[in-house]
């Protein structure tokens, strides 16, 4: 503001005798202004006095005329340009990213983690029977294949089944044994079709196995023996019987 004792200066500032200060979201920028102006579009001024208007900070804008604050960037998006920062112009998280509001820029799902959507604010941990990329920024978690599992979450792998189980479908959280506590000898297996009986545990099925069968059959035999010999003492425990009952009655 000047002040001049000029009859123009008089005329346009009808003989004011002090100057004012530049309210909040305006300024002044030139000597002997006679009214402020509004900060302009993606600026703001948050002082009075002021020959200037700020740039919202990375992380926010301004979308009004005559601003006297910046707004943040809402949750999922991020501003890193200080040149237009005005409603709209804040940046969705892209997929394997996240925002949470306030960021220059967004940081990206780490490992164990995926996101699928954009303008997010987190990121999704991997579910239990699948597993995520090894590399940051992942969109998806993918199934465990047949022949392998996962019981915990945020995994980059899977399990391969081990020997004496199988998984025949996709997403398994733990292993299937092989039905009527059978065993084999793979791991990874993705059916039954080589689960086997093995009675010895010699590894090899009780249906080609001979040391299996002959322990079968010796098995029945003695089986047979032993009850044969229990019908044999049975009846000399009678005749001893009858005997003893017949010296008593004479």
């Amino acid at each position: 503001c000047l002040l001049s004792r000029g009859l123009g200066d008089v005329y346009k500032r009808q003989a004011q005798d002090s100057c004012k200060l530049a309210p909040l979201g305006h300024f002044t920028e030139l000597m002997g202004a006679t009214l402020p102006i509004p900060c302009p579009i993606g600026t703001f001024q948050d002082k009075i006095g002021m020959s200037f208007c700020k740039i919202p900070p990375p992380g926010s804008f301004s979308d009004i005329i005559g601003a006297n604050d910046y707004k943040i960037c809402p949750s999922g998006t991020y501003l890193n340009s200080t040149s237009s920062n005005i409603m709209g112009k804040c940046i969705d998280a892209a997929k394997g990213y996240y925002s949470q509001g306030n960021w220059s820029e967004p940081l990206p799902c780490m490992t164990g983690s995926y996101q699928n959507n954009i303008q997010k604010s987190y990121c999704i941990a991997v579910s239990p029977g699948y597993y995520g990329s090894a590399h940051i920024g992942a969109i998806s978690q993918l199934p465990c294949p047949p022949g392998s599992y996962q019981p915990q979450p945020s995994q980059i792998s899977c399990v391969i089944t081990p020997i004496n189980y199988y998984n025949d479908g996709y997403g398994a959280t733990k292993p299937i044994p092989c039905p009527q506590r059978g065993t084999n000898i793979f791991i990874g297996q993705i059916n039954t079709i080589n689960c086997f009986l093995d009675g010895d545990g010699d590894g090899i099925s009780d249906s080609i196995d001979s040391f299996s069968k002959i322990n079968d059959e010796y098995t029945n035999l003695l089986f047979i023996d032993f009850s044969l010999l229990g019908s044999f003492l049975a009846s000399i425990i009678l005749i001893l019987d009858n005997k003893n009952k017949n010296k008593n009655e004479d």
